[in-house]
């Protein structure tokens, strides 16, 4: 809301600035509810568990709005056509599917279970809707239930300044370890002496992520010295794995 009208230009008129990156941080303990129609969640729940009680709802398998496509679409299309990676979303909710158990009444007599996780501070329900927009737009996922924040900072540090590590592809390869990919840089996009190519590598290079916490990512991620600088021009060269779908498999 804070980025449609007619807060755009009348609240917030001015806060979506035309040189800038966008960068969208979403902290929550739930998953997202921006769809209709809602439903108990977990599905045994009357629907008073939407607004009153336990781990409240989740989208209807029968969903009538609020598609995450709507949602990545939304947010790349602020920047305008062609400036897609200057946006990106990133998660920290519930990236598990753990099996966590939550009272549904103040005194506890009784329980039921949801998919999410456990922390220190409590528990989180499993949010895939966030996951899939951050993921689809390059930004990252990571834990709420984690005890040691540091290297989600570290990589939401790398973002924010312009130096993102994931860079999503639009189609889903062939296995790197059966036919490889190519991945150049050109860290100044006007002059093409500075393009080269760019080694595999965990520690100073690139690796491709096919699924994270169970989740479909699909993108070439950088690390150590070989992280792109700003502005930098990414080019993967891969042969299309034709028939494969989103999915782990």
């Amino acid at each position: 809301e804070a980025l449609s009208e007619p807060n755009r230009s009348g609240p917030n008129a001015g806060f979506l600035r035309d040189e800038a990156a966008l960068y969208v941080i979403i902290v929550t303990d739930e998953g997202d509810g921006s769809c209709a129609p809602l439903a108990p969640y977990p599905a045994g729940n009357d629907l008073r568990s939407c607004t009153m009680l336990g781990a409240g709802c989740r989208c209807a398998d029968t969903l009538d709005w609020g598609s995450t496509d709507y949602y990545v679409r939304f947010f790349e299309g602020l920047k305008g056509y062609g400036n897609e990676d200057l946006v990106a979303v990133a998660a920290i909710t519930a990236t598990e599917q753990n099996n966590v158990t939550y009272c549904t009444d103040q005194f506890c007599t009784s329980q039921d279970t949801y998919l999410g996780c456990q922390g220190a501070s409590g528990s989180a329900i499993y949010a895939p809707r966030l996951i899939d927009v951050a993921n689809r737009t390059g930004g990252i996922t990571t834990s709420i239930c984690q005890s040691d924040f540091s290297s989600a900072l570290s990589a939401l540090g790398f973002a924010v300044s312009g130096q993102r590590r994931d860079f999503n592809l639009s189609r889903r390869p062939v296995d790197p370890n059966q036919v490889p990919i190519k991945v150049y840089v050109q860290a100044d996009p006007a002059d093409p002496a500075t393009r080269r190519e760019v080694p595999r590598s965990t520690t100073d290079g690139w690796e491709y992520i096919l699924c994270e916490n169970g989740n479909f990512v699909n993108a070439v991620r950088f690390s150590g010295s070989e992280v792109p600088p700003p502005k930098a021009r990414i080019e993967v060269v891969y042969q299309v794995n034709v028939g494969a779908g989103r999915n782990c498999n």
